[in-house]
């Protein structure tokens, strides 16, 4: 008889303080963001040029804090990977 496989994902604090630490980050680009549309809705004509430019600026900035986290979390996955000797879940 065949029986099924399982798998178990294990995550350690680290993981898990690290997702939590990505995700501020983000989210104070996100706020930022935010209370510039905000401005935008009350804003002249003038300024809107202005908030749109500092909107653009900070998804800019957004999306590049992403990438650094991302990469910065595939290298400690991968440094601890080689310090187990390959044996390292998947995320």
């Amino acid at each position: 008889a065949l029986k099924p496989f399982s798998s178990e994902i294990i995550r350690s604090e680290a993981d898990l303080e690290y997702d939590d630490y990505m995700d501020e980050q983000v989210e104070d680009l996100e706020e930022a963001i935010e209370e510039q549309r905000e401005k935008l809705k009350k804003a002249t004509a003038d300024e809107k040029a202005k908030i749109n430019a500092k909107i653009t600026e900070l998804k800019v900035k957004r999306k590049a804090k992403i990438a650094e986290l991302e990469a910065k979390r595939k290298a400690a996955d991968a440094a601890i990977k080689r310090q187990q000797g390959g044996k390292r879940y998947k995320r």
